[in-house]
């Protein structure tokens, strides 16, 4: 499949920014950046003066409308992407601003382009890796975020512009 995405996004043609472009594509859960973060994250992205774009999961849009509908509305200024397929949103981005979302693999090898992660000191209970031995502590995924891309802590979420 990604070799499918990879041809396609090849033929595409690049979009060029006159203002850079930050896609925030968190995952959902307890766990997730807008669940977790929220207000205090969105806001350290609006004073950055980037086009900002939030991709929130579809999981995110179906079980948590309470967390979702307030931060849509106190940062209507940002674009919220719901569209069936990431490929436009992903190709239109010059950053991405992830957690632990799968969408950091599509990002990093289709698009070639930065990333930076919050971790959020995932609780792993309500996922399937947590049925590991370790519990999940040493799958892949978290070892290869070091390798791929930038962390993100909620103590740097005021040096966010720089950091971007």
């Amino acid at each position: 499949m990604l070799d499918n995405l990879k041809q396609k996004y090849d033929s595409n043609e690049r979009v060029q920014n006159e203002t850079k472009t930050v896609l925030v594509a968190p995952s959902w859960g307890k766990s997730g950046i807008l669940s977790k973060y929220g207000d205090k994250f969105l806001s350290s992205l609006k004073d950055t003066g980037f086009k900002i774009i939030v991709r929130p999961h579809p999981q995110t849009v179906v079980s948590e409308q309470d967390i979702l509908k307030p931060l849509e509305e106190k940062f209507a200024c940002f674009e919220w992407n719901y569209d069936n397929d990431n490929f436009a949103v992903l190709n239109r981005a010059d950053i991405l601003i992830t957690d632990f979302s799968g969408i950091i693999h599509d990002y990093t090898f289709l698009c070639d382009k930065p990333v930076i992660y919050v971790n959020a000191d995932l609780d792993l209970k309500p996922y399937d890796a947590y049925d590991l031995p370790s519990n999940g502590k040493d799958i892949w995924q978290f070892a290869v975020l070091k390798k791929i891309g930038i962390e993100l802590k909620e103590d740097n979420f005021a040096q966010i512009k720089e950091i971007i």
